[in-house]
């Protein structure tokens, strides 16, 4: 091979392993994303990012968090006609019983709540 041959090589390999970088990083960013909108109090975007993640790796503290997101969306909505336990069906609901499906063991401060921001 000549130089140049093997330069290309080279350039093409540091691209594919920056690709494949930037796709792994971009996973935990949707999830410190969705945390950080979620302390800023901006729960739509929480939801939106934590949905995002959780589609793709499914982990307790990130159905944890997903379900507070949902849940402070929809904490100001009334009961809906027809409906005995509107917590019971919630789409937060559903997302705090994944958590413990996934981790039977998990608790709050793995996922960062309960701990006081300095």
């Amino acid at each position: 091979m000549r130089k140049s041959e093997v330069a290309i090589c080279g350039v093409v390999s540091l691209f594919i392993m920056a690709f494949l970088a930037s796709v792994a990083f971009g996973q935990d960013d949707a999830y410190a994303k969705g945390v950080r909108a979620y302390f800023k109090k901006d729960y739509a975007a929480a939801v939106q990012y934590l949905k995002e993640y959780v589609a793709r790796k499914p982990e307790a503290k990130a159905y944890y968090f997903l379900g507070y997101a949902q849940y402070e969306l929809t904490r100001g909505t009334k009961n809906p006609a027809g409906r005995k336990d509107f917590w019971a069906d919630s789409e937060a609901a559903k997302y705090f019983k994944e958590v413990y499906l996934i981790d039977p063991e998990f608790s709050p401060p793995a996922a960062g709540f309960g701990k006081k921001k300095k």
